[in-house]
């Protein structure tokens, strides 16, 4: 029996894939791979296949496998063409950037791929349409690095070795080495700013991760000055930034995450989540336990926990997501994540009035929290609004929410806004006057 391997490289990133045989009578094939399972072994007979593989934010690879009378093996990191900055290769691996080809014409979404390319594209499209420009020296920013101390946001000088910038082409590569912190301590929450002249542009906060993180800033993404989602094209985030955790299974949950849509979910999560713990685990439980074993890996539990949330709600057991609270004591997402699991997976035996109280509970200890981590944290909590109790002590906390979510900027699924500081959402004149630029929760 011929057989035909299907491969990827373990930087490409979740790909769902489907082989089509030479008889268009026959079924396809699909699978999924990750970093968690780099190749899949299908029966095959002489003739051609095609092979398309479709990553979370719907770039697609395509290759053609002309099988004889013998084994043969489709390496999918081959249909990617060289890489003319080596300092991309991991963007490009992961389809986040795009190379254009002789067949493409410009885009104005480019240089990033998939859906986050059509957001972006838009918005530039918009921002020409509406004759807005941002400061010159966006175009060129400076990088600022803060850090939380527990009191507030402090900015701090990065020792030599924990933050590294590199231009290249309409890309500034941000890398974060969390073990240079310099005596910041685990748990520290960071924020890397992309700033004009004036202290203003785009605030991406960088949660505790256990190992280095990449941030790559688009300029054409500080061009486009999306900086009110109210007006951005179908009030989406607009893209300033990717981001590439340096663990392969962490960046695979986190893309799939991000993205609007992710057909194999739990495929992903079994195939990956036992490689965001040291020692061998396989089933969810034991994985939850080992991620908030003293708090080791509070960034990484956080991604864990979202993506149950979203995409199987039921395995995310109550008592664990409440646990989320203490994994980063003073960001809100492990507060927002225990009050949808209270949604989401309600007890049989509960009442009302208890579903009611440990919602609003958990509500309010979010907002009293200063420091949000990712994206879907800050909109869940703003949805989670109408399942609150009515607390008229609360509603300025849940006005500052809604500042922070019309300044919304993308970064790949990690929290970020425009403004002037990393509690200070909002909009600027550049001249250094502040509008209606309220300060975070405190």
């Amino acid at each position: 029996m011929i057989e035909l391997t299907i491969s990827c490289s373990v930087a490409m990133g979740p790909l769902d894939v489907s082989v089509y045989p030479p008889d268009e009578s026959e079924q396809p094939f699909e699978f999924t791979l990750s970093s968690g399972t780099l190749s899949k072994t299908l029966p095959a007979h002489a003739g051609r296949y095609t092979v398309i593989a479709r990553r979370p934010n719907g770039s697609k690879l395509r290759r053609n496998a002309d099988v004889s009378n013998e084994d043969m093996t489709v390496n999918l990191a081959e249909a990617l063409r060289p890489v003319p900055n080596p300092k991309m290769q991991r963007e490009i691996e992961r389809g986040d950037i795009a190379l254009p080809t002789r067949t493409t014409q410009p885009s104005f979404g480019a240089p990033l791929s998939g859906v986050f390319a059509s957001i972006l594209g838009n918005a530039a499209v918009r921002a020409i349409v509406a004759g807005t420009k941002p400061p010159p020296d966006l175009a060129a920013p400076a990088f600022r690095t803060w850090r939380f101390d527990g009191r507030g946001w402090q900015e701090a000088q990065a020792p030599d070795g924990a933050l590294e910038v590199t231009r290249a082409d309409d890309l500034y590569k941000v890398t974060i080495r969390p073990a240079a912190a310099g005596g910041d301590g685990a748990g520290t929450v960071r924020c890397i700013s992309a700033v004009d002249g004036t202290g203003f542009g785009p605030h991406v906060m960088l949660p505790p991760f256990a190992d280095p993180v990449e941030l790559t800033f688009v300029k054409k993404g500080l061009s486009a000055y999306a900086i009110d989602r109210g007006t951005s094209p179908g009030q989406q985030r607009v893209p300033v930034a990717v981001v590439n955790p340096a663990r392969p299974a962490v960046a695979d949950l986190l893309s799939a995450l991000a993205s609007p849509i992710t057909q194999s979910a739990e495929t992903i999560w079994s195939q990956v989540s036992p490689d965001l713990v040291e020692q061998a685990a396989q089933d969810t439980d034991t994985i939850l336990a080992m991620l908030l074993d003293k708090f080791r890996k509070p960034a990484e539990a956080l991604i864990a926990a979202h993506y149950l949330l979203r995409f199987s709600p039921a395995r995310l057991p109550l008592e664990w997501a409440g646990n989320l609270c203490h994994a980063s004591p003073y960001a809100s997402d492990g507060p927002v994540i225990a009050a949808w699991a209270w949604i989401y997976n309600r007890p049989k035996d509960a009442s009302d009035d208890t579903v009611s109280e440990s919602v609003s509970r958990y509500l309010s200890m979010a907002l009293k929290r200063p420091v949000t981590l990712f994206a879907r944290s800050r909109t869940l909590l703003i949805e989670a609004r109408w399942f609150a109790a009515q607390n008229p002590a609360l509603e300025a906390r849940w006005t500052d929410m809604e500042v922070f979510w019309r300044a919304g900027a993308g970064a790949g699924g990690l929290e970020a806004f425009w403004g002037r500081a990393p509690d200070a959402p909002g909009h600027s004149d550049h001249a250094g006057n502040d509008h209606d630029i309220p300060r975070d929760i405190r």
